[in-house]
């Protein structure tokens, strides 16, 4: 009956809570983000090697890159939040 109870504890969340097993998908967000990223770099700035200078194309082709860019510094960031949120997670479950 103890055991039952102790089971119920570990597998209860409090609501918003991150916990070490929410860690593995979290990371994999975070890579599968990086990858498109950097495909998207790719496309664009090989798109922008083919329109001429000072065409409208090339304003387009350097905001998308500059709009890349910005997404991407914000990585650490978010990476810095998500373990964050997962030691709360651990300091919730660990005073219960």
């Amino acid at each position: 009956m103890d055991m039952r109870k102790n089971r119920m504890k570990l597998s209860k969340q409090r609501k918003g809570a991150m916990s070490l097993g929410d860690a593995p998908a979290a990371v994999t967000i975070l890579i599968v983000i990086s990858v498109f990223l950097a495909v998207g770099a790719l496309i664009v700035t090989s798109i922008q090697d083919q329109t001429d200078a000072g065409s409208v194309a090339e304003d387009v082709t350097n905001s998308s890159l500059n709009a890349l860019l910005d997404f991407g510094n914000f990585q650490g960031i978010i990476a810095i939040a998500i373990v964050a949120a997962i030691v709360l997670g651990l300091i919730a479950f660990l005073r219960t």
